[in-house]
């Protein structure tokens, strides 16, 4: 550490993370904020602008391979915003390679702190759109292949007036829309018509994931979240049925209106909202990799995909699984060099 104590109650901040408050954002003390959760799950700057850079060269591989205008950015869906660790590293790519990012996450604090953390990197208020909601809920219900699907269990974006910083729609009891330090930060009636890519940070369970041991972390087991996939909205009711998890051994709880969502039905919930399958897991340093292969192919992915070790200071710190046909591509045409 810099030798400036901790003002926080250990049993909220540790002193291990206080410490290390400039590795997860180098600008700190210029006004950035976290909530307790965040101070041990969001994501080191150093890592956060590695994986938006590793990100970026599997979108360039894929406008060369599918003879896209250079000149157009991926769309990045970032499924776990919290206080936007990831979504700020994604948004300071140039917008020929990141146009635009959607953050996500259930908690509008964690949105607000978010967009004040963005400010302080000089993020441009258009490149992230912050959305209050459900994510699984939105890869389930408002995407597939990429594209987004208007209708039953998503919303129409005709009900969000673009002049207005502030509106709730009775009918829909859609979270107001609030400009926060230039951001716009809204319900799902403002999410974007395609996206690219999704990049999945999900709870690990605290930090007691690391007391499971080497290669202990599989996905089924100790990824668990609870979602409001079948929550009600504007359409009919959404009702899970066999077709929904077919092909994953994953385990789905029903828990009133909500539902139990393991790892692996995470993956390939992700896998079919994504365009080509684009999706990026973001996973602790002791993932079991035999397991996320078998969850991979139950997910229907059919090419190779990577795993990089995340290293700081000479020790691993996290695993990046890179799975899509973008993904495929380039390491195809590496192993060609």
């Amino acid at each position: 550490g810099d030798g400036i104590l901790n003002p926080h109650p250990k049993s909220k901040v540790a002193d291990k993370y206080w410490a290390q408050r400039k590795r997860l954002f180098r600008r700190y003390d210029e006004g950035i904020q976290l909530d307790e959760e965040s101070w041990y799950s969001v994501t080191p700057e150093i890592i956060a602008d590695h994986i938006a850079m590793r990100m970026e060269q599997f979108m360039i591989q894929r406008r060369i391979t599918d003879n896209i205008d250079a000149s157009a950015g991926c769309i990045v869906f970032d499924a776990f915003c919290g206080c936007g660790g990831n979504a700020i590293a994604f948004a300071k790519r140039p917008r020929n390679q990141i146009s635009l990012v959607i953050a996500i996450d259930k908690d509008r604090e964690k949105l607000r702190m978010a967009a004040n953390n963005a400010r302080i990197y000089g993020i441009p208020p258009d490149k992230i759109i912050f959305i209050e909601a459900d994510a699984i809920h939105v890869m389930k219900k408002c995407y597939v292949a990429g594209k987004l699907t208007v209708g039953k269990g998503c919303c129409s974006k005709a009900n969000f007036n673009e002049d207005s910083s502030m509106q709730t729609n009775e009918r829909t009891n859609l979270p107001s829309t609030e400009i926060c330090h230039g951001f716009k930060i809204g319900g799902m009636h403002i999410l974007p018509s395609t996206i690219d890519v999704i990049f999945l940070s999900p709870p690990w369970g605290g930090p007691s994931y690391i007391e499971l041991g080497t290669s202990g972390f599989d996905i089924v087991p100790h990824i668990q979240i609870q979602s409001d996939i079948c929550q009600k909205d504007d359409g009919p009711t959404i009702e899970l049925d066999e077709s929904d998890i077919s092909g994953v051994s994953g385990e789905v709880k029903n828990i009133g209106t909500k539902e139990n969502i393991d790892g692996e039905m995470l993956l390939k919930i992700a896998t079919e909202a994504s365009r080509q399958q684009n999706v990026v897991f973001f996973l602790p340093r002791n993932i079991n990799g035999i397991s996320l292969g078998r969850s991979a192919l139950k997910a229907e992915y059919k090419g190779i995909f990577e795993m990089e070790q995340n290293v700081m200071n000479g020790k691993t710190k996290t695993v990046t699984t890179y799975f899509g046909n973008s993904c495929a591509k380039l390491l195809a045409s590496l192993d060609k060099k």
